[in-house]
C-alpha cells in the first residue's frame, strides 16, 4: 500500500492478485480509493494495529451492498480476506455444518 494525498484527501494505491476461481489473464489489479478514517485493530495474535478503512461494494450470489473494510498486507496468511459479522450484517447466514452452498 502508498499513501497519497490528493487535495485535502488521504488516498491509498494497492494492488490485488487475482483469486485462484478468478477466470483472467491478469496477474494483478491496481486500486487507488479514498481513505474513510484509520481504525485501530487488534489481531489474532494480540498486536494492535491502526488501519486505514474504505468504502466498497460486496458481491456474493448477485446480491450487492457497499461495506467498509480495513486494510492490511495478508500475503503471508491462508485467507485473503476476512469477511467480519458486520459487512455480512443480516444478509448472510452462516452455516458451519455446510460448505461451497453457492456453488
Amino acid at each position: 500500500m502508498k499513501k497519497i494525498i490528493v487535495g485535502a484527501e488521504e488516498e491509498l494505491t494497492f494492488d490485488l492478485e487475482p483469486s485462484v476461481s478468478t477466470d483472467t489473464n491478469e496477474d494483478e489489479y491496481a486500486f487507488c480509493v479514498p481513505v474513510l478514517a484509520k481504525r485501530k485493530i487488534k489481531s489474532s495474535n494480540g498486536e494492535v494495529q491502526s488501519r486505514p478503512v474504505i468504502k466498497t461494494h460486496l458481491m456474493i450470489n448477485n446480491h450487492r451492498w457497499n461495506i467498509e473494510l480495513t486494510l492490511t498486507n495478508r500475503g503471508a496468511m491462508h485467507y485473503p480476506m476476512l469477511l467480519g459479522r458486520e459487512a455480512m450484517g443480516s444478509r448472510i447466514l452462516v452455516d458451519p455444518s455446510q460448505v461451497n452452498l453457492l456453488g
